[in-house]
């Protein structure tokens, strides 16, 4: 039986990361698009390739059915965030590369509109329009 393993550091532009956006951003992604349930994202934890490999991260995503062996991990740098992870044993790891950058903005937005009196806000994910923002102005 093969085994492949190749953890990749991924960076994705940002500027100024908020923290407690990045976290809804990765929960938003975790739970909408991917369909994962009972996402749990650890604090200073530790993501490890197939062959025991460790890398330490301000974040990390545990994927279920990987155990705490495998994980997404998330560090916010200077000019945005680097994702972390084995893509061979987590191929979910190319989703987050792809719309981490639009869901950040998606809480941004959120964030904004609820400061302007928007009430009920919803985000939604829809494959052809993206990331959809619903609410009511009363």
């Amino acid at each position: 039986m093969l085994h492949m393993s190749h953890t990749s550091i991924v960076k994705v532009k940002i500027s100024n990361v908020n923290e407690q956006f990045l976290l809804y951003a990765i929960s938003l992604i975790a739970q909408h698009v991917l369909k994962l349930s009972n996402v749990e994202i650890e604090h200073n934890g530790i993501v490890k390739d197939y062959y025991g490999r460790t890398y330490k991260c301000q974040f990390v995503l545990k994927v279920a059915g990987m155990g705490k062996a495998f994980g997404i991990g998330f560090n916010i740098t200077n000019d945005g965030v680097e994702i972390i992870g084995d893509e061979f044993a987590i191929p979910q790891i190319k989703t987050f590369k792809q719309l981490l950058h639009d869901a950040y903005i998606t809480v941004a937005t959120t964030v904004s509109l609820m400061q302007l009196g928007y009430k009920n806000l919803n985000v939604i994910y829809d494959q052809n329009q993206g990331f959809v923002i619903e609410g009511v102005r009363i």
